[in-house]
């Protein structure tokens, strides 16, 4: 220890040792995020999933479109000596597929229209056949 100063060598003798705090620490108390998605309702989890899926789309549509729409409306030659223009504006197309799409996901997630939940009904509709159960006792 050569080289190294007296006033920081008494200090790190009067000092009280401190311990290392290691590289990683585990705590068996808490859940992982793994256990956390272990513990999750796999049916509410999907609906949840395709909501935010949904909200995303929405926002990207009207996002998107009223740029289009802008872009229309500074790009087009509105006065070209007639009070009316038979043309469709182009934007129209993309809102009203774009806008096609987008109901059918929205009702998707929120109108329990998706594949899953179709695809669940009828499961339980064979199922309450073959064994004579309503399956929505359950609930009752």
């Amino acid at each position: 220890m050569l080289g190294k100063p007296t006033a920081t060598l008494r200090q790190q003798e009067v000092a009280p040792p401190r311990a290392e705090k290691p590289y990683l620490t585990i705590h068996f108390n808490q859940t992982s995020p793994l256990m956390e998605t272990l513990q999750r309702d796999p049916y509410l989890w999907q609906k949840a999933k395709a909501r935010a899926r949904f909200q995303s789309h929405l926002l990207s549509f009207l996002l998107v479109n009223a740029l289009l729409w802008v872009i229309w409306a500074f790009t087009f030659p509105h006065h070209h000596g007639r009070g009316f223009h038979s043309e469709i504006p182009w934007p129209l197309w993309v809102t009203f597929f774009w806008g096609l799409g987008l109901i059918r996901r929205g009702m998707a997630a929120y109108g329990g229209f998706s594949r899953e939940q179709r695809t669940q009904r009828e499961y339980e509709r064979l199922v309450s056949q073959q064994s004579g159960v309503d399956p929505l006792d359950k609930y009752r």
